[in-house]
């Protein structure tokens, strides 16, 4: 539940925008989940690095086609929604991806008496939350 969590604090900032939603928003957490784990071979740092690249990178462009060509942003998320689902489809063969190490057993441990998924739900809030009150930036969105 922390990663969706996660997930709409970033939503906040898209609504906050005047955009009302994403349909695509759970196809890219998936597709990046994807691409964390075929990466975890390099290590979960590099992992998390490419995971956050790629998903920074995707939804970047979806930002440049709306904002450059003026496209609808309805009309564009939908559009990226079938082309992530055909993508990880082709790529996967319709198979799910799982862990073969324990690599990912880290993200499992606490910090403290605290969750590791709940301690990066917090810090995603408590980062957002700053963004939005304390930059210019989430002051003017």
């Amino acid at each position: 539940m922390s990663f969706i969590g996660c997930v709409a604090v970033g939503m906040t900032f898209i609504t906050l925008s005047g955009n009302v939603m994403s349909f695509c928003l759970g196809a890219t957490l998936s597709v990046t989940t994807i691409v964390f784990m075929m990466c975890l071979p390099i290590g979960l740092v590099g992992a998390l690095v490419a995971a956050f690249l790629f998903s920074a990178a995707l939804t970047g462009v979806q930002g440049w086609v709306v904002g450059y060509f003026r496209a609808n942003p309805i009309i564009v998320s939908m559009a990226v929604l079938a082309l992530i689902y055909g993508f990880v489809t082709y790529f996967t063969g319709g198979r799910g991806i799982y862990p073969e190490g324990d690599e990912t057993d880290v993200l499992k441990g606490r910090i403290g008496f605290v969750p590791i998924p709940l301690a990066a739900f917090l810090f995603t809030v408590v980062t957002g939350q700053f963004i939005l009150s304390f930059t210019r930036f989430g002051r003017n969105l």
